[in-house]
């Protein structure tokens, strides 16, 4: 997840991010990254479930299992 989509949400969640510490700006953006990477399992897990191939849906799987973290 970039930088900016990590304050913008750490905000939305009720963070001073100006008021933030570095280090603390850092383990947002580790976590957020992991979330991210849980969710996408999660995605692609759901698609395999629906497990009907013809529909592209074990390749959504692949495609949502190959997007890397945008940083």
């Amino acid at each position: 997840m970039n930088p900016e989509k990590v304050q913008l949400l750490a905000e939305q969640a009720g963070d001073s991010w100006d008021d933030t510490l570095v280090s603390d700006k850092e383990f947002l953006a580790r976590f957020a990254d992991l979330v991210a990477t849980n969710e996408r399992e999660e995605c692609a897990k759901m698609c395999e479930q629906a497990g009907v191939d013809g529909y592209g849906t074990l390749a959504a799987a692949a495609m949502i299992r190959s997007t890397e973290v945008n940083r």
